[in-house]
Parts: C-alpha cells; sequence; structure tokens
C-alpha cells in the first residue's frame, strides 16, 4: 500500500492541552489502584475527555488520592526525628495533613557540612525503600577522599518546584552555599541552580556522562 496524497488541513477537530483536572477527572482515577502507572491513567483520561493532558498534572492529581507517605507512617518519622534532635523541614498536604516533601539532616550531618561543604555532589536513588520514592543525597569528601552525606529529601516527585523547595531547605540550614555543585542531567535540578544559584559552580557528573553515552551511542561499536 503507498500513500497517494497528503493534505495539510485537518479534517477532525484538535484537542486540547488541559493542566487542571475535573472533578470528574478525579473520580476516575479512584478507581484505578495506587500501583497503576500514571502514563496508562492520562491515557485513559485523554479517550475519554477527548483532551490532551500534561503528564505532571495526572501526576499531581494521582499522587493527591495515592499519596506514597502513609498517614501513620509519616507522624511515625516526624516523631522520630524530634525525639532524635535531628533538623527537619516537612512540607504538609493542606487538605489531609499527609507529607509530601521531608528535607532532614543529623547533627553529625551538619558537622560534616561545616568542614567539608566547598564541594557537594546531589544524586537521587529510585525504587530502593518501600514507598518506591525518590531519595535526594546531598553528600561530599572528606579529609580521607570518603563519602559523606551533608543532607536528605524524600519526595514525592522532582518537577522544578520541588527541586526548589529542597534547595531552600539546604541553604536555610546551611548559610555558607558551597564553591561547586556536581549533579546529573535532571532538568529540574539544573534549571533551579541556574536560576537562583548562578554564582555556585555547577558540573555534570562524568559517570552519568559516560552512562548516556554507552546507552545511546553504543551502536557505534558494531558499525564497520
Amino acid at each position: 500500500m503507498q500513500l497517494s496524497s497528503f493534505h495539510e488541513i485537518h479534517n477532525h477537530s484538535l484537542t486540547f492541552e488541559v493542566k487542571v483536572l475535573t472533578v470528574n477527572m478525579l473520580e476516575d482515577i479512584k478507581t484505578f489502584s495506587k500501583s497503576t502507572k500514571v502514563f496508562t491513567i492520562k491515557e485513559f483520561l485523554e479517550k475519554k475527555y477527548k483532551i490532551q493532558l500534561d503528564y505532571d498534572t495526572v501526576y499531581r492529581g494521582f499522587r493527591k488520592i495515592f499519596p506514597r507517605f502513609g498517614e501513620k507512617d509519616g507522624s511515625n518519622m516526624l516523631e522520630l526525628l524530634i525525639s532524635k534532635n535531628i533538623f527537619y523541614e516537612a512540607d504538609l498536604d493542606p487538605e489531609n495533613g499527609m507529607i509530601k516533601r521531608l528535607f532532614f539532616a543529623t547533627p553529625r550531618m551538619i558537622e560534616h557540612y561545616n568542614l567539608y561543604g566547598d564541594i557537594n555532589l546531589i544524586d537521587s536513588t529510585y525504587r530502593v525503600n518501600h514507598y518506591n520514592i525518590p531519595l535526594i543525597i546531598y553528600s561530599g569528601i572528606d579529609y580521607a577522599g570518603k563519602n559523606i552525606i551533608f543532607a536528605v529529601a524524600l519526595v514525592n516527585d522532582e518537577t522544578e518546584e520541588t527541586r526548589a523547595w529542597c534547595f531552600h531547605q539546604y541553604f536555610t540550614l546551611y548559610k555558607k552555599l558551597p564553591n561547586l555543585i556536581i549533579t546529573d542531567q535532571d532538568l529540574a535540578l539544573c534549571a533551579v541552580l541556574d536560576k537562583k544559584y548562578p554564582n555556585i559552580i555547577h558540573l555534570l557528573c562524568q559517570w552519568h556522562i559516560e552512562q548516556n553515552l554507552k546507552k545511546h551511542f553504543s551502536f557505534l561499536l558494531h558499525m564497520n
């Protein structure tokens, strides 16, 4: 079968992108389980309502209904931090009081930053805890070349807004800005550093660059 002609004029009504979920859409999300992939929900809503949805919009709606932090687990975590005299800041959902973002640093972490905080490494780990939430680790190197942790954040997402919130807590705790920050290619993280902290030298991690080169250009090894 061959293409005989092409018409640039649309012969159907165009969809439009929606960035706010309606009450009916939120009710539809409730019919899914908390283990459902967000892309599956996004495709279902788009097909049902004949619209185009932004992924982040659906994700936020999904997490509003199915938060990763449990109510009891979150309160227990805060009680533990308080009992251990650990600095923390929590961003709570005003509707249900559940934790959306949690940042904390132990006294030892604070001590380490005051000694070795000139160079920072920021990285996120995934699917290594019960809730499958991103764990953001702020770390550095001590006098012996060993990795040390300066702070930790548990978050529901890694949007630019969340990255900015975490940096605000980090630099509220640590008044002295680092000279150098090394990160992966996270676009939201890079955007916040460029906009809010332009005086800090920002470099991308060599290991992550090498992994991306292997992932996207490994086919070159098999070419003549």
